[in-house]
């Protein structure tokens, strides 16, 4: 990793974690600490020092729905397999509705800004049903995979950089440009 965290934000991360309800942190055992610390990095870079702590976990909440709602599937799955898939919808179905609730409620962000969140965050599991469906019908070259297993990522850390300066009540260009170095932070592989 280039960038360093604010281990306060992990302190954030993981207070939040202590706040949900046990059969959904008993599901979140998938979640890659690596991709969790870049955003962080990237939030650090971006952020406020003082900030707010119900905020910065925001994304991470994202980060666990989409490892938690995975867009892959068992071809021949067993109950345990589905009822584990049904436990890992509803799980993330709870985090989504944190982070709108949360989003939606907060007067430290601007009104646009509450939106483009809100939207970036509907994106997501739009992006999980064109996985699966991918998936699915087996229709998929290798490129658009490798796309999407970038992209995905990206777009997590670009919203990182998104909260971040959308708490400092910069312009929207402003904000806009440290979502898109958020993004190529993470589109960045030194391999």
């Amino acid at each position: 990793m280039l960038l360093d965290y604010d281990v306060a934000l992990e302190d954030d991360f993981q207070q939040f974690i202590k706040q949900i309800p046990a059969p959904v942190r008993a599901l979140l055992d998938s979640a890659d600490p690596v991709a969790r610390h870049q955003r962080q990095a990237v939030y650090t870079l971006f952020g406020i020092p003082g900030r707010p702590a119900t905020m910065t976990p925001l994304v991470e909440a994202l980060a666990m729905v989409s490892t938690l709602d995975t867009p892959s599937f068992v071809p021949t799955p067993t109950i345990n397999d589905l009822a584990l898939s049904k436990a890992h919808a509803y799980a993330s179905q709870y985090l989504l509705q944190q982070f709108i609730r949360t989003v939606s409620h907060t007067t430290m962000l601007p009104p646009a800004n509450r939106h483009e969140l809100l939207t970036a965050a509907q994106s997501l599991p739009l992006a999980n049903l064109n996985r699966l469906r991918l998936n699915f019908n087996q229709r998929e070259r290798i490129a658009d995979f490798l796309k999407d297993t970038k992209d995905r990522p990206a777009k997590l850390t670009s919203l990182s950089g998104y909260l971040a300066t959308s708490l400092l009540a910069l312009t929207r260009l402003s904000v806009a440009l440290h979502a898109q170095l958020g993004n190529q932070s993470a589109s960045y592989s030194p391999f």
